[in-house]
């Protein structure tokens, strides 16, 4: 497969699920936006948390939204992280 060229990724009022995140995990993506997903969970935090290249990270969740602090706290292992954005996160 030919390395791809995406850096930035905007997914917004999505039905994106954990595996969509899976996929999402091999792009060389600096800037990744997440906004009003109702479907994303701790294990599609923690697949974005591999993505070494990120640089900026937007996460406004839905209410409805099954993140805890634990997926949270996946964000700490990326190295160039240097902007993290959170709103309405349910988190404990």
């Amino acid at each position: 497969m030919p390395q791809s060229e995406l850096e930035v990724l905007r997914l917004d009022d999505t039905q994106v699920s954990a595996a969509c995140l899976q996929t999402v995990k091999q792009f060389p993506l600096r800037r990744l936006y997440l906004h009003n997903l109702s479907r994303i969970t701790d294990k599609g935090l923690k697949d974005v948390a591999t993505i070494e290249t990120l640089k900026e990270l937007t996460l406004h969740t839905a209410p409805i939204a099954k993140i805890s602090d634990k997926g949270i706290r996946e964000f700490k292992a990326l190295p160039e992280l240097e902007r993290l954005s959170l709103a309405n996160p349910t988190t404990s």
